[in-house]
C-alpha cells in the first residue's frame, strides 16, 4: 500500500525531492557531503527525465543541478544496493550524453558527481562515506583527471573523522534526529512541504506517475515476453520502497510471485 502523506519522511522520495527543490538547503547538503564550498547553484531540477537517445534507457534523476563548473545528481536510495555501481556509471555516462547534445566539446564538459545518500551500507564495509574517482591501477597516486566523482553514503555507517554537520546529517536520514541547525532547517521544511494545501494532491500525482512509469515498463517487458523483464521490474519497484502487495497489484501477479522475482534477482 501506498504510504500516507502524514507518514512520509525526509527519506521518501516524494518529500526529498520537494526539499531539495530548497536551493540553501540542497546547495549545503553538497558542500558538506563534499566538504567544499559552492559559490553559487543554478535552480535544483527533481525528478528530471534524461532520456538523450530515443531508443535508449532513460533515467529519472532526484535531484539535478549546476554549480561553479559542475554538475551534480543527488539521489536517495532506501533499498536495492547491487545495481548502485553500475547505476552510478550510467547517470554519469547520460548526464555527460545529454551536454554534448547540447552542443558542448569533450573540453567543455563540466565535472560530473554523482551522490547517492543510502539508509544503509551499500558495500557492507562500515564506512559513513565512499568516495570513488579512476586512477591508474599500477601507479594509485595518478588519477585519470576526468573529473568524475561517485560518492556513497552510509547513514547505519561509523561515525570515526566525519564533520559534526555531517555526523548530524546521517542521523536525520537514519533516525530522523534534529541535532543541529541545518538538520532543523531540514525538518522544518518537511513540515512546510506536507502541510501545503496543494501537498495531498501532488503526492496523489506523484505516486500515480510512478506508478504509471511502472504500469510502462512492465508492458513493455511483457511485449518483450519475459519473466527476465518481470524479475527487473520488480527489484526496480522494490528498490523504489514499494511493498510485495503493491508490486503483486500493479503487476497484476500474486504475492508469492513477486517474492520469487526478488529472491532470483538478489541471488
Amino acid at each position: 500500500m501506498v504510504k500516507q502523506l502524514e507518514d512520509l519522511t525526509f527519506c521518501d522520495d516524494y518529500i526529498f525531492n520537494r526539499v531539495m527543490q530548497n536551493e540553501k538547503l540542497c546547495k549545503r547538503c553538497i558542500e558538506m557531503i563534499l566538504g567544499i564550498e559552492i559559490d553559487h547553484i543554478e535552480k535544483a531540477e527533481c525528478e528530471q527525465t534524461i532520456r538523450p537517445i530515443y531508443s535508449s534507457k532513460g533515467i529519472r534523476l532526484d535531484v539535478y543541478l549546476k554549480g561553479d563548473d559542475v554538475s551534480y545528481n543527488v539521489e536517495m536510495q532506501n533499498r536495492s544496493y547491487k545495481e548502485l555501481p553500475k547505476r552510478s556509471r550510467y547517470y554519469q555516462s547520460v548526464m555527460d550524453v545529454d551536454a554534448l547534445l547540447r552542443g558542448a566539446t569533450y573540453r567543455e564538459l563540466q565535472k560530473n558527481v554523482v551522490i547517492f545518500i543510502c539508509s544503509d551500507d551499500p558495500f557492507q564495509k562500515g564506512r559513513a562515506i565512499y568516495t570513488f574517482e579512476n586512477r591508474c591501477v599500477e601507479d594509485p597516486e595518478y588519477p585519470l583527471n576526468d573529473e568524475t566523482l561517485k560518492v556513497f553514503l552510509n547513514a547505519k555507517g561509523t561515525r570515526d573523522g566525519l564533520s559534526e554537520g555531517l555526523k548530524h546529517f546521517l542521523d536525520f536520514v537514519r533516525a530522523g534526529q534534529t541535532g543541529d541547525e541545518y538538520t532543523r532547517q531540514l525538518n522544518d521544511e518537511v513540515r512546510k512541504v506536507k502541510s501545503r494545501d496543494t501537498a495531498r494532491s501532488d503526492y496523489m500525482f506523484f505516486s500515480a506517475k510512478l506508478m504509471d512509469e511502472h504500469y510502462e515498463g512492465f508492458n513493455e517487458g511483457k511485449e518483450a515476453g519475459g519473466t527476465e523483464k518481470e524479475m527487473k521490474i520488480a527489484k526496480r519497484m522494490h528498490a523504489k520502497g514499494k511493498s510485495t502487495d503493491e508490486i503483486a497489484e500493479m503487476l497484476d501477479i500474486t504475492v508469492e510471485k513477486v517474492q520469487q522475482l526478488i529472491a532470483e534477482e538478489s541471488a
